[in-house]
């Protein structure tokens, strides 16, 4: 028995340690278990923070490089430069306020936020951003799909030809509203707000003149067939019979007295019929007949309503005082005549028309159709603008002939980030030297960017070429001047051909202008003045077919002028504005002394001088910024590309 007990007695002693081993063994296991869970833990804390803050930078550098995109921090040439190279890796940093790296935002490969860009073709019809995030061992994408959009048009401003806020003495005009390859065009108009007084009687119109208010006192210029007369309820015609320098314009297709608000008198005195010597009949809408046509026989003279849908006779507006005679009276020609003159008389009554000719704009209301980022554009250059010297200007970009490669705001052609386009002169004088064998200067603007070039003095393009090299509707060129500053093109010496003449180039010529070695060969080579492609018959000219429109701007603030001289030419749009209430008169003037001078495009201005040789300014029809396109105020200086997709964690 005791043998047996002792036998039982090890056994119990065997399986508690047995236990307490096993008891242990679990122990360490549940410990490892633990401890491997832990770990497990915080390296997923780990990955889920690197991750969400990698997700965080790179959402928000995505953000930042847009909004620097949109204002102009950083430029729309450089975005297509860069895309156009394919670059890539370009580090984007950002540090807090103690000088130290945000996360994501360093130099360090494993801390970094890089930017790729990618065009979709050689325009840059597309482009493809792509941010990349790294922190630690995550990393995360973002891919900005940009796409070029539609470019607004300019509306309220150059809506006519010419708009006048003056009164005319001679006109100076040859081949005024001239439309390449026939046929007419509905805004083919000369505005002139304030009447006309001893016009010259050399200049040719083949445009329709709009007069909005003043007395009509003398208008001799010779008239093309299709080109009508149109007085607003403002403007009276005060010729008379004739006598001293008063007479009748040549050949007017057809004049039109248009009432507003009620009926107003149309003359200021007894006139002569001759006098307009017109090849259709004179209308009157709304306005009253309120002296006698002398000498009109039996020509008709039409006091008409349009209100309706048809013509219809008014004899109410017939309030002269001496009707006596049948041979003056105005008599009802009948409905087919009324309807032959409904249509135009009715367009010119409309309000489309009267919001078409508007009223001329302050230099407020005109700047702030030209926006600058946005903004208004300012009457003087922004703090912003990079400033330099006339002297400057000319040696950073002007080229001497015709092998120079140099381009406005390209100071280093490999280096497209140092690109200045928004540039102030801070000083006048000129550019070229006014003799035969003077030094030349040429400038190229590259037609694929937008310039601002703000003039703070006065200054001369004395024997100077302002080019854009492959222009194009998407992209424009603005000069300004500043209060007080004027813009002289050309001498005020004749030089002729051997002169070659200074200005504005910026319409499509072919091959010529589609890179810098041909077209700085063209401009050096080519009597451009005066030759085969700007001589005094409009008609033959290639590059202005009335439909391609200019990109170069030249607007004054106030109190300016813009003077053109022997053999200029000027392409692009021409806007003078003065401040509201004052009293300065910002002018064109021009002056022939032997030469010419050509423009193609549209003007604006409140003053004119002609000087000593009248009919010397070619101008034939240009399409106006708005032709053909949505008229919403324009913004000329604004990011060309609209963002169509954001694809965030984005995967190669």
């Amino acid at each position: 028995m005791v043998k047996r007990f002792n036998k039982k007695q090890g056994s119990k002693q065997g399986i508690i340690l047995l236990t307490v081993v096993f008891i242990l063994a679990m122990a360490v296991i549940f410990i490892s278990a633990c401890m491997l869970m832990t770990r497990a833990t915080r390296d997923r804390m780990y990955w889920k923070a690197e991750q969400s803050q990698a997700r965080l930078t790179v959402t928000s550098a995505a953000e930042a490089f847009y909004q620097a995109l949109e204002v102009g921090d950083f430029k729309e040439s450089d975005l297509k430069t860069l895309a156009k190279g394919q670059a890539a890796g370009i580090y984007m940093t950002a540090k807090d306020s103690s000088n130290k790296y945000l996360p994501g935002m360093s130099m360090d490969p494993k801390n970094c936020t890089t930017l790729s860009l990618k065009a979709k073709d050689s325009a840059c019809s597309e482009i493809y951003a792509y941010l990349v995030t790294t922190i630690g061992d995550e990393t995360e994408r973002v891919k900005i799909t940009f796409k070029v959009k539609d470019k607004p048009k300019v509306y309220g401003l150059f809506g006519n030809p010419v708009d006048y806020n003056g009164t005319v003495g001679q006109l100076n005009f040859e081949q005024m509203g001239y439309v390449i390859g026939g046929g007419t065009k509905s805004d083919n108009f000369l505005v002139v707000r304030k009447g006309s007084v001893d016009a010259d009687s050399s200049s040719c119109i083949y445009s329709s003149i709009v007069f909005v208010n003043g007395d009509i006192s003398a208008l001799r210029a010779k008239m093309q067939p299709g080109a009508d007369l149109v007085f607003l309820d403002g403007a009276k015609w005060d010729v008379g019979q004739g006598g001293g320098n008063k007479a009748g314009p040549a050949q007017a297709y057809g004049v039109y007295f248009i009432g507003a608000d009620g009926n107003s008198d149309a003359l200021t005195i007894e006139t002569k019929y001759g006098m307009f010597k017109t090849s259709s009949p004179i209308v009157f809408a709304d306005r009253n007949i309120n002296q006698k046509f002398v000498d009109g026989g039996n020509d008709p003279i039409y006091a008409i309503d349009v209100s309706g849908s048809v013509a219809t006779w008014n004899s109410s507006l017939i309030t002269n005082s001496d009707s006596t005679s049948t041979q003056h009276t105005p008599k009802n020609p009948g409905d087919e005549a009324l309807a032959a003159v409904y249509d135009k008389t009715s367009y010119y009554s409309s309000d489309s028309f009267n919001k078409q000719i508007g009223t001329f704009p302050t230099t407020e209301q005109a700047f702030a159709k030209l926006k600058l980022g946005g903004d208004p554009l300012p009457t003087t250059a922004p703090d912003t603008f990079d400033e330099m010297t006339l002297a400057e200007f000319i040696s950073n970009y002007g080229n001497t002939s015709a092998t120079g490669t140099k381009i406005v705001g390209n100071d280093d052609t490999n280096a497209a980030t140092i690109e200045k386009t928004n540039i102030k002169i801070t000083t006048g004088g000129s550019i070229g030297t006014g003799t035969q064998s003077g030094t030349r200067y040429t400038f190229l603007f590259d037609g694929n960017t937008d310039y601002v070039i703000y003039f703070t003095s006065t200054v001369s393009l004395t024997k100077c070429t302002f080019a854009v090299l492959n222009p194009n509707d998407s992209h424009n060129q603005l000069l300004v001047l500043q209060s007080g500053v004027n813009l002289n093109i050309s001498s005020t010496d004749a030089q002729g051909k051997d002169y070659n003449g200074a200005g504005l180039l910026s319409v499509p010529r072919g091959d010529y202008s589609k890179d810098v070695s041909s077209y700085l060969s063209y401009i050096y080579t080519t009597d451009i003045p005066g030759g085969g492609e700007m001589d005094g018959s409009a008609s033959v000219s290639p590059y202005y077919d009335s439909v391609v429109k200019p990109t170069f701007y030249v607007i004054g603030a106030g109190n300016n002028q813009v003077y053109f001289g022997a053999d200029c030419y000027f392409e692009g749009y021409l806007g003078l504005f003065n401040p509201k209430d004052s009293v300065s008169e910002s002018k064109v003037s021009c002056c022939g002394d032997g030469g010419n001078q050509y423009v193609y495009g549209r003007m604006m201005f409140d003053g004119w001088n002609s000087g000593n040789d009248a009919g010397r300014l070619y101008m034939p029809y240009c399409p106006g910024p708005a032709e053909d396109g949505d008229k919403p105020d324009v913004e000329l200086y604004k990011f060309g590309y609209s963002v169509v997709s954001v694809d965030y964690y984005y995967v190669d």
